[in-house]
């Protein structure tokens, strides 16, 4: 049994149900040091404490990206277009507005989730096309839609996928990358990136 158990560059929040609040006063008693990836983490999770929280920047930023001719390349076999502004779009399902008693990952998997959020998630991804729509048309841009984190409860993929469906055939490519390091470099490449 770990005697030490670290917490680096959490991301919390927000608690709006005691029982949440509990388990993460629960979790946090356990973690000796603990630190947090930005203030709103900190201030979610300093009350539930008497140990001081430190805002430490998520490990990532600091990954070395592989070689720019690597992410080229990966960008050409996938055939995006390199002499246009090239858009990255990473979307992930927006679930956590309302307040929820079951977190999402456990009600994804009794099948208590399917419609959490939906008609805001469906306003939101038909907002996304039209502005991504408009600046492929207007600033002759190409869509790399780079998807993150496609676990059950949060899929990614299809977030994008639906985002995607909205848009013309050849102004986007879906991407999906599991390598960091790689993700990091093609993202390097991009005029901007949203998220």
């Amino acid at each position: 049994v770990a005697k030490r158990i670290v917490g680096l560059s959490i991301g919390a929040g927000p608690l709006r149900h005691p029982v949440s609040r509990l388990f993460a006063r629960l979790a946090m008693k356990t973690l000796r040091p603990a630190t947090v990836r930005d203030s709103l983490a900190r201030d979610v999770l300093q009350p539930l404490t008497g140990t001081r929280i430190r805002v430490v920047p998520d490990p990532a930023f600091i990954l070395k990206p592989s070689a720019r001719s690597v992410a080229l390349k990966v960008l050409k076999d996938a055939g995006v277009p390199l002499d246009r502004p090239l858009v990255g779009v990473a979307l992930r399902r927006w679930f956590h507005t309302n307040s929820n008693l079951i977190p999402h990952a456990y009600a994804t998997k009794v099948g208590l989730a399917r419609h959490r959020g939906s008609a805001r998630m469906s306003e939101f991804n038909a907002l996304t096309a039209t502005m991504l729509n408009d600046l492929v048309s207007q600033a002759d841009a190409h869509v790399v839609f780079m998807p993150t984190y496609n676990v059950r409860d949060q899929n990614d993929v299809a977030v994008c996928e639906t985002v995607a469906a909205q848009m013309p055939s050849g102004s986007y490519t879906m991407l999906e990358l599991d390598d960091p390091k790689l993700y990091k470099a093609v993202a390097g490449l991009l005029s901007v990136m949203l998220c």
